[in-house]
C-alpha cells in the first residue's frame, strides 16, 4: 500500500509538470503567503518584546538582590 502512494505522488508531480509547467507547483502560494505572514509578523514582534521585556525585568532583580542583602544586613 506504501508504494501504491509513492507512486501515486510521483504520477502526480509528473502530470502536474506537464500541464500545467513548474509554475503549476506555485500555484496558490501568493494567497498562501498573503495569509501566513501577518500572523508571522505578529508572533515575532511579540516574542522580541516579550524576550525584551523578561530580559530586563530579570536584569532589575539582579542589580535588586546586592542591595536587599545590604539593607536587611544592615538592620540586623
Amino acid at each position: 500500500k506504501e508504494k501504491e502512494k509513492t507512486i501515486n505522488k510521483r504520477v502526480l508531480l509528473v502530470v502536474n509538470c506537464r500541464y500545467e509547467g513548474w509554475r503549476g507547483f506555485y500555484k496558490g502560494l501568493s494567497a498562501n503567503l498573503t495569509r501566513v505572514t501577518p500572523a508571522t509578523v505578529i508572533t515575532f514582534v511579540v516574542y522580541e518584546n516579550v524576550s525584551h521585556y523578561l530580559r530586563e525585568r530579570t536584569m532589575d532583580q539582579e542589580r535588586a538582590l546586592p542591595i536587599l542583602i545590604k539593607n536587611i544586613e544592615e538592620n540586623t
